[in-house]
């Protein structure tokens, strides 16, 4: 009987971390959604990919589509994507932080209590 409360025990372990790690998961999400010149972008690879090719193809000022699908100027490439890549490394770097201390969180209560970083 024990050793079936071990596994029950285990298993709701394992649906807070997940559940945890999820919410940890949205709030990178929100973190990493940004404003530029009414448009709404998600900072993630593809845009900063597709604004490092625009920057070196020698392009100042280009119109991109938001999260939205709308049509959105920038008017200064190399400046939003500066802006992008360090908003993307610092959240990531964060997020890498807070993943590791959930890791380390050996029961239930101190899943549940704990308390991410809203730097």
């Amino acid at each position: 009987m024990q050793n079936l409360e071990t596994i029950f025990d285990k298993s709701k372990y394992i649906a807070v971390q997940q559940n945890q790690l999820n919410l940890l998961k949205e709030l990178i999400k929100e973190k990493l959604t940004v404003g530029h010149l009414g448009g709404l972008f998600y900072i993630n690879s593809e845009l900063l990919n597709h604004l490092d090719h625009l920057n070196r193809s020698g392009y100042d000022s280009a119109v991109i589509d938001d999260i939205n699908g709308n049509p959105t100027e920038i008017t200064n490439v190399k400046e939003f994507k500066d802006s992008c890549m360090k908003k993307y490394a610092q959240e990531q770097n964060n997020a890498l932080a807070e993943i590791r201390r959930l890791r380390q969180a050996r029961t239930i209560e101190e899943l549940v209590q704990y308390d991410f970083n809203e730097e």
